[in-house]
């Protein structure tokens, strides 16, 4: 358990740097033909986010959080949403979900999952 945890999170490490770095098309674009899709300039950091691993008495403390500073981003995609989430789910929260393909469309469920 302790391994695919830790694989888990080395995985989502490697997908948040991925998410956050610029592809090198986006380096050379000229100011000119820059692309203004919020979602795909955003520059605002990710402040260190609290984990939960699934006592039900600590939710609402990671919750507020985690919904400040992440999820009512509208600059960030749904699947970055999703990445930045599972990176801080430990324990039962994390296993509740590990079947669960990180994926946009699986983030909405993901979210709700967790409320329940």
């Amino acid at each position: 358990l302790i391994d695919k945890l830790r694989t888990t999170q080395r995985q989502a490490d490697e997908l948040l740097a991925t998410a956050e770095t610029p592809s090198s098309t986006e380096i050379t674009q000229p100011p000119a033909t820059k692309n203004n899709d919020p979602k795909t300039n955003s520059t605002r950091p990710i402040p260190k986010l609290p984990t939960f691993d699934g006592d039900i008495l600590q939710f609402k403390a990671f919750w507020d959080q985690f919904n400040a500073a992440v999820h009512r981003r509208e600059d960030l995609e749904d699947v970055t949403k999703f990445v930045h989430l599972r990176s801080c789910l430990t324990g039962a929260a994390l296993h509740a979900i590990s079947g669960v393909t990180t994926a946009a469309e699986n983030y909405p469920a993901v979210v709700q999952l967790l409320h329940d």
